[in-house]
Formats: structure tokens, C-alpha cells, sequence
């Protein structure tokens, strides 16, 4: 199934919250837990300085002449006395040099009983997602085939034509198919994502007899499907080069990357004819110009734009997302790989002497994360920076040394899709922003013009770990111009 041109939001849409909730990054609790142990490293370099003196004062002691002594006996008892309280006494060098030390190691421990702490509430939240999905997902799907029939049943009463638009108004807040109560269902209660997708992985570890992991439910889902043929993901992605180093506007924040993914859903005029109108598996690359005339890469992948499972010729497909949620290298990846390396030799760029960002929605934010944690990418690409909307990023294993900005909306269901939350780092800042009522449908929510009104408050956000991010991104949104590179990527 190809995606739809996106319908208009409409003018009668009410002013949109400016809730964000700013998890991670520079002032997040990650960041305060490596700060505490930076302070105990610190802490034991003062206490080893502090016993080091202790050392030397005794040694210039011990080289005092006896001569000296015999001269003076008094005061050499004063000096004697004065020098052993300053090394050995209560408040002396070696107490508050051991004092130090301890200081340091409760910093340590601190900050290691949290980390333990968190992780194993991770972990006890997951099995509890699971425990609970399979009942609960029966529950959840009995409940909204009940919501949606009710909704048809409303729709298709006869009333007094007075009452019309209520009832129309009822019939849409309750939906009258079971994919749009679904949609409305996730939108009112977002928590019931996480008990769908337990109740799934649920069901898959009991084919199998054992709990496996994510990754590896995945591979089951994928071995199961073999045998019909969906899901094959082993012939070659080419890039065919449309417009090729064309001068455009540099992007000046993350709402330019957001909006730029609606264009990724449209053919580019250089495309021609062969280029299929939905769908046409569009990368856009942008090369932007700093001032002493070096680059940085800005890669913008799209989101999913075939639903089918058999593989068809575009591989932004649903065979691509459910390869990458596996943590799995794709076609669609090596297709990124070849068509950024062209683009870089078109700007006489050697790959991996420049920096990049790889930005993108949905699939695309999984794309940008998974290529980010591929050691393979890293080893042709100097990836830097990773934006992703709306995307399920946060089990892939992106270094520490990326720096990534991740937007969800909590009527999102798709960030959810890995039943994680994501991790709390000082170089990965997470914005959750509260739609409110401006959607009622979990899949308007999706929306990547969403999107782009969201990143419309990151720009002009205060966050203290939002600044941060943005100081660590200028090279790709402050450049003094910028070329465009557009590829359309086909599953040969």
C-alpha cells in the first residue's frame, strides 16, 4: 500500500500546546551522574596530593640536623609537636586526606547505586509490559472492536435531521471502522501501545517456549514470514541521482529538517517521468558551506511510504522497518551508504573528512540511528549528529560520542514500538511534547508537520540541554550557504 499525499491540517486547527518535557543531555541526570564521578576522579587526585605533602613535611622533619636539635631542644620540641598535629593529629593531613578519599568514593557509589537502580526498573517494567500484554492486548482489541461497532451503529441510526451533526460528531469521536478506533483509542489512552506490543512479543515467546529478546522476536517474526515470501530484503538498493549539487537555502533549525519531509514524499522535478508521483523513496542530501569553506553533511531519510509485505522496487517499506527495529543491516542502508558517497565525490569531499547529521521521520529516524550504531557506516562516514522524529530509536546501540535529538509526541504510538524509554545521556537529549487536544487520532499525531511545529519550539526553546544541543550543531544550521544532492533509491 503506496502512502497518501498528506491531507491539509486545515485552518480550524486550535492553537497547538507549547508543552515540552526535555529529558537527557546537558541537564539531565546522566549528565549529573558523570559530573559526580568526574568529582571523584578529581577528589582522588586532592587526596593524593594532600598525602604527598604529608610525606614531604615528615621527610624535611627527619633531615632536620641533630646539631640543630642539640642548640635549641625547645624549640625543636614546638616544631616537632606542631609538625606531627599538622600530619598525624584529628584535622591533620592524613585525616582529611583519607576524609577526601571517602568523600570521593560516595560519589562513586552514588552515582553506581543509581545506574543500577535504573536499570533494573527498566528491566522490571519491560517484564511487567510483557506479563501483562498478551491479557491485556485481548482486552484492548475486544474493547475498540466494541467502541468501533458502537460508532457504526451510530452513524447508520435514524435521527431527526436536527440532530445530524451530533450525531456525526459522536460517530467520529468514536470511529466506525476498527482501524480509526484504534486510532482514536491510542490517542486517548498512549499507554495501551506498550501493552499491544508486550502482548505480541508475548505471543511470539510462546511459539519458541522461551522469553527471547527483541531482536531476536523480531528474526522470528521474519523467519515466519519467509515462507510467503514477504519480507525479502536480499536484492541490491541503487541510487539514481536526480538533482546533483544544486545551490539551496541552508537549514537554520530542526523545523526546517521536519518540513523537508514532506517533501521527501513527492518526486523531485529532476526525477523525470520514471519517478513514481507516492512513493518515490526520495533521499535528500545537503552539503552546507561554513565560513572557512569546509562542509558539513546533512542526510534527510523519509519515513515509511510502502506498507506491503512483499518487496517491491521502493525499499522505504515496512520490510526495511521491521529489518532495522530488529537491529539488522538492510538494503535500504547500503543504498544511504552509496548515494552519500556519490554526493561526496561530486563535491570533490573525501567520505568520513567531513561531519554529518542524519535526520529523519518514523523510518527514517530509525535509519539515521541504526546507521549511526553501524560500525561499517562509521567506518566510511563521520557521523556526529542524529535527529529522529516519531521514531522507536532507543534499544539501538548509537555511540556515545553521537549526539542525538529525538522528538515524540505523546499520542504517538510509534515511539513507543520498542517498549523502551529513551536512555538519559549527556550527549542524547529526548523533547516530549503534549498534543493535548489539537489531535484526536493517534496517527494525526504521527504527522510529520506535527513534526515541524514541534521543532518550531525546539528552536526557540530555553532548555538548558536544548541550547547545549543546538551550540553542538551549528556547523549544519548556521552555514554561509549550502548544495543539494537528490537521490531516489530502487530496489533492483
Amino acid at each position: 500500500m503506496t502512502v497518501p499525499s498528506p491531507a491539509p491540517l486545515g485552518n480550524d486547527t486550535p492553537p497547538a500546546p507549547t508543552r515540552l518535557r526535555v529529558e537527557g543531555g546537558f541537564a539531565g541526570t546522566a549528565a549529573c551522574l558523570t559530573d559526580m564521578e568526574s568529582a571523584a576522579r578529581v577528589l582522588d587526585g586532592v587526596g593524593d596530593d594532600v598525602r604527598h605533602v604529608a610525606a614531604r613535611a615528615v621527610k624535611c622533619a627527619a633531615a632536620v640536623p641533630p646539631r640543630s636539635v642539640l642548640l635549641s631542644p625547645a624549640t625543636a620540641a614546638r616544631a616537632e609537636g606542631r609538625l606531627a598535629s599538622t600530619v598525624a593529629g584529628p584535622t591533620g593531613l592524613v585525616a582529611r586526606g583519607l576524609a577526601i578519599d571517602g568523600v570521593a568514593d560516595e560519589l562513586r557509589c552514588a552515582a553506581r547505586a543509581y545506574r543500577e537502580a535504573e536499570a533494573a526498573a527498566r528491566s522490571a517494567l519491560e517484564i511487567a509490559q510483557r506479563a501483562m500484554g498478551l491479557s491485556s492486548s485481548a482486552l484492548f482489541i475486544g474493547v475498540t472492536l466494541q467502541r468501533a461497532g458502537t460508532g457504526w451503529v451510530v452513524a447508520n441510526a435514524p435521527v431527526p435531521e436536527p440532530i445530524d451533526p451530533w450525531r456525526d460528531d459522536l460517530a467520529d469521536r468514536l470511529g466506525t471502522t476498527p482501524f480509526a478506533a484504534l486510532g482514536k483509542t491510542l490517542d486517548e489512552v498512549p499507554w495501551a501501545t506498550d501493552l499491544l506490543v508486550g502482548g505480541a512479543r508475548t505471543a511470539l515467546d510462546l511459539t519458541g517456549g522461551v522469553p527471547l529478546s527483541y531482536p531476536h522476536e523480531v528474526a522470528t517474526l521474519l523467519a515466519g514470514s519467509a515462507e510467503l515470501g514477504w519480507f525479502d530484503d536480499r536484492r541490491p538498493v541503487v541510487a539514481v541521482p536526480g538533482a546533483t549539487g544544486r545551490p539551496v537555502p541552508p537549514p537554520t533549525g530542526v523545523a526546517d529538517l521536519m518540513r523537508d519531509q514532506t517533501a521527501l514524499l513527492r518526486c523531485h522535478p529532476a526525477d523525470g517521468p520514471a519517478c513514481p508521483q507516492q512513493g518515490p523513496g526520495r533521499v535528500r542530501i545537503v552539503r552546507v558551506r561554513q565560513t572557512d569553506g569546509s562542509g558539513a553533511w546533512v542526510v534527510e531519510l523519509p519515513g515509511t511510504q510502502q506498507w506491503d509485505p512483499v518487496s517491491g522496487p521502493n525499499p522505504v517499506d515496512l520490510t526495511a522497518d521491521l529489518r532495522l527495529m530488529g537491529e539488522q543491516r538492510t538494503q535500504l542502508g547500503r543504498g544511504v551508504a552509496a548515494a552519500l558517497a556519490d554526493a561526496m565525490r561530486g563535491a570533490g569531499v573525501a567520505p568520513g573528512a567531513e561531519p554529518v547529521m542524519l535526520a529523519g521521520h518514523s523510518q527514517g529516524g530509525i535509519l539515521a540511528a541504526s546507521l549511526a550504531a553501524s560500525p561499517a557506516f562509521a567506518r566510511r562516514f563521520r557521523v556526529t549528529h542524529v535527529v529522529a522524529a516519531g521514531a522507536p530509536i532507543a534499544r539501538l546501540p548509537v555511540p556515545e560520542r553521537v549526539r542525538v535529538l529525538a522528538l515524540e509526541h505523546r499520542q504517538d504510538p510509534v515511539p513507543r514500538l520498542d517498549q523502551l524509554a529513551d536512555p538519559d545521556r549527556r550527549r542524547w537529549v529526548t523533547v516530549h511534547r503534549d498534543l493535548g487536544d489539537v489531535v484526536d487520532d493517534a496517527l494525526a499525531a504521527h504527522d510529520s508537520r506535527r513534526y515541524t511545529r514541534t521543532g518550531q519550539l525546539v528552536d526557540r526553546s530555553g532548555a538548558a540541554s536544548l541550547l547545549d544541543w543546538r551550540s553542538h550543531s551549528s556547523r549544519f544550521l548556521r552555514g554561509t550557504g549550502a548544495r543539494e544532492w537528490d537521490y531516489r533509491l530502487v530496489r533492483k
